[in-house]
């Protein structure tokens, strides 16, 4: 049933038989409160997502920033403790991206004939 209100069940003990059963049953919806929590991605932007309680938050794309490299989603600040995207979101948090600048090192070699 779909709507409040009181259905008729009949329940019969043999298909051929006289004895039946009727039971009344009142039906009630209840509203269903669902509770949301807000999930902050801190990386290259700042994005935000809600999540119902108890589910689990996507993993979002990798963050790109030129002269950074990637290195993961974390729990915390210091980016010490990594995210597990399989935890169930319970309360508001905010992950963390952890890039590392990228050093590039060069070497320039010459020839130089004759230098001193």
């Amino acid at each position: 049933m779909r709507k409040e209100g009181n259905a008729i069940i009949t329940v019969s003990i043999k298909e051929d038989s006289n004895i039946k059963a009727q039971i009344t049953v009142n039906v009630t919806k209840k509203a269903v409160e669902v509770k949301e929590f807000t999930v902050t991605f801190k990386g290259v932007t700042e994005d935000t997502v809600k999540v119902v309680e108890g589910e689990k938050v996507a993993k979002p794309a990798d963050p790109v920033k030129e002269g950074f490299e990637f290195k993961g989603w974390f729990a915390d600040e210091a980016c010490t403790t990594p995210y597990d995207f399989e935890k169930a979101v319970v309360a508001d948090i905010t992950i963390y991206a952890k890039l590392e600048k990228v050093i590039v090192v060069s070497t320039i070699l010459e020839a130089i004939n004759g230098a001193e």
